[in-house]
Parts: C-alpha cells; sequence; structure tokens
C-alpha cells in the first residue's frame, strides 16, 4: 500500500489544526462512545471478522481528549483479537459535524489455535461525528493497529463501523 505525502500531510496537520480551533462543549466533559465494527486481521494471514469497541474520553481541552479504548473482535477460524489503548484525540468542530483523529499505544492480542498472544502496539483512527444534541453523536471511525514488539510476522488490526457517543459531566 502506497501511501501519498497528502495523506501524511492530513495526518500531521488535522491533530494540530484540532490545537488551535475552537472546539465546543468537550472540555472537562466525558464521553462514553460504542461502535460495531468490521475487522481485519493481518496475522499469518488475512481473516475478517466482527466485533465491538467501547472508549472512555476525558475532554482535556476543547479541541484535546485523553482516551481508553477496547475493541474486541471475533474472525474466521476461532480467531480473536484484542486492542486496548490509552491514548489522545483531536477534534475540530465545524458546525454540527466533528471530525477527528486519534492516537494510542496499548495492547494488541490474539488467539489462535488455543493459545494467546500479547504485544505492544500503537493505533491510529480518523473519523467523524455528527451532532444530534449535545450529549448525543452518531458518526463513522476506522482504526488500524500495529504491534511493535511481535518477533514473528507483524501483526495488524484494521477495524471501520458506526459508532454512538454519550457525552456527560462538565
Amino acid at each position: 500500500m502506497c501511501v501519498t505525502k497528502s495523506a501524511v500531510r492530513a495526518l500531521i496537520l488535522i491533530p494540530l489544526w484540532g490545537l488551535l480551533v475552537s472546539a465546543s462543549a468537550d472540555e472537562r466533559e466525558f464521553a462514553l462512545s460504542a461502535s460495531s465494527d468490521a475487522a481485519l486481521l493481518r496475522s499469518e494471514g488475512s481473516r475478517w471478522g466482527g466485533g465491538a469497541t467501547l472508549e472512555l474520553s476525558y475532554g482535556l481541552s476543547d479541541a484535546v481528549a485523553l482516551r481508553a479504548t477496547g475493541s474486541l473482535t471475533a474472525h474466521e477460524g476461532s480467531t480473536l483479537a484484542y486492542q486496548t489503548g490509552l491514548g489522545l484525540g483531536f477534534a475540530l468542530d465545524i458546525l454540527r459535524v466533528v471530525p477527528f483523529v486519534d492516537f494510542s499505544f496499548g495492547l494488541l492480542g490474539r488467539r489462535a489455535e488455543g493459545s494467546w498472544s500479547n504485544d505492544f502496539g500503537v493505533t491510529v483512527g480518523l473519523g467523524a461525528d455528527y451532532l444530534v444534541s449535545r450529549r448525543l453523536t452518531l458518526g463513522g471511525i476506522a482504526r488500524f493497529g500495529a504491534s511493535l514488539t511481535s518477533n514473528r510476522e507483524t501483526p495488524l488490526l484494521f477495524y471501520v463501523g458506526p459508532r454512538i457517543t454519550f457525552r456527560f459531566g462538565g
């Protein structure tokens, strides 16, 4: 897969822009998100599957949030994969549509043929939410996770799906 210069620039500029632009109603608020995911696990072959993700975030400012994420997906051949992570999310509030990018470090794991393997990894996400109300958003998310410590073929996990977010506190 070839990554263009434009894509690299976008991944750098979107979070920076989010730091500079004032967004609305996220500082000191909690947000709980859930998504249903279609997932592709590439580890000793590719396996399609599906699962779910839960995320809890806390607004450090109007544009930056601290996030904790966990996902579990089931794949062909009774293979399970999971991702947990702590990281930062950056949002750019544009009227009722809020594009965002997030980064986290944590564990990527998989179970195949009865044995578990766990690796330290990094996850990058890109998505957008539509503000239904101040407390409810509907959107979509795509995340890509890669192991940083695997001695074998580098496990990769890509998942994408719709999400719903409830905001509280603040």
